[in-house]
C-alpha cells in the first residue's frame, strides 16, 4: 500500500468524525443571551451566523492541519515560510564557493607573479652590479690611459 493511499485511508475517518462533531456542536441545544446585547452579540445571536462562524473556524483548523501534514511529509516544514526560503540557501553558498575558488586562484597567480618579479629584480640588480663594476674598471683604465697620454705628451714636449 502506498503512502498516499494510507494517508487517504486515515483522512476519511478523520473527516467523518469531524463531520459528526461539527453536527453536534453547530446545533447546540441553547445559546446564552446577554441582558444588554452589544452589536457583536446581536450579530452572533443568530444560530445560522453562529453555525457559519463555527464551520469557518473548524474548516480553517482542518486546512491548517492538512497543510502542515503535507509540508511535513514533503520536508518543507519551516523551510519555505516567508520570503526567505531555506531550501534555496545552497545556491548562494555554491556561488560563494565558486567565487572563493576564483579568488584563491587569482591570489596564487599574483603570488607567482610576485615571486617571478622578485627573481627578475634580483637578477637585474646583479647585472647592474656587474655593469657598475665594469664601468668603474673602464673608467680606471681610461684614467690610466689618459695619465699615460699626459705622461707621453709631457715627455714629447720635454724632448
Amino acid at each position: 500500500m502506498s503512502r498516499r493511499t494510507c494517508g487517504g485511508c486515515l483522512l476519511v475517518p478523520i473527516v467523518l468524525g469531524l463531520g459528526v462533531f461539527l453536527y453536534t456542536e453547530v446545533h447546540p441545544g441553547s445559546v446564552p443571551t446577554a441582558n444588554k446585547p452589544s452589536w457583536l452579540d446581536q450579530i452572533v445571536s443568530n444560530d445560522v451566523v453562529l453555525a457559519a462562524i463555527r464551520l469557518g473556524l473548524i474548516a480553517g483548523l482542518l486546512y491548517l492541519v492538512v497543510s502542515l501534514g503535507g509540508l511535513i511529509s514533503e520536508g518543507r516544514w519551516l523551510s519555505e515560510i516567508g520570503p526567505a526560503k531555506a531550501s534555496k540557501a545552497a545556491e548562494p553558498i555554491a556561488r560563494l564557493d565558486g567565487t572563493l575558488k576564483l579568488l584563491e586562484n587569482s591570489h596564487q597567480e599574483a603570488l607567482d607573479t610576485i615571486k617571478g618579479l622578485k627573481q627578475r629584480l634580483f637578477e637585474s640588480d646583479e647585472a647592474l652590479g656587474h655593469a657598475a663594476a665594469a664601468l668603474t674598471r673602464g673608467q680606471d683604465e681610461i684614467e690610466a690611459l689618459l695619465d699615460r697620454v699626459d705622461k707621453l705628451e709631457g715627455e714629447k714636449g720635454a724632448s
